[in-house]
């Protein structure tokens, strides 16, 4: 995972961020998570927390590790969340699939069976 941080006018158009917090920034970190871009507003309140200063224009943080807990926090519950959702809507479309493929021929067996046991009277 590879971050910088980044003037907010430099942002790509195309991302989806929080108007709001888009609007409390200006800079924005970029990280770089297996070629997969993620853009994270830096508000005063952030700043505040990861105590962070300029070296010319370098951005420097003097904090890091506390960045990458927050990062790392929210990864694995959207990981977690996302993960449990998909597991859901497979497992429920296995359980559609197999209902349908057993369901017709279960019926018939079981028809056949009661047939078998309970003949149908005789006609007189």
């Amino acid at each position: 995972m590879h971050g910088e941080i980044i003037k907010k006018k430099d942002l790509p158009k195309n991302i989806s961020l929080s108007q709001h917090l888009l609007e409390q920034c200006t800079e924005i970190v970029e990280i770089d998570f297996f070629g997969v871009k993620y853009y994270i507003p830096l508000t005063i309140e952030i700043n505040k927390v990861i105590k962070r200063g300029k070296f010319g224009h370098y951005n420097l943080i003097k904090n890091d590790n506390l960045l990458q807990d927050i990062i790392n926090a929210v990864y694995l519950q959207i990981r977690d969340t996302v993960g449990a959702d998909i597991h859901s809507q497979l497992s429920q479309q296995i359980e559609e699939g197999f209902s349908k493929m057993f369901s017709l021929p279960l019926a018939k067996k079981i028809d056949d069976q009661l047939t078998k046991a309970l003949p149908p009277p005789k006609e007189e």
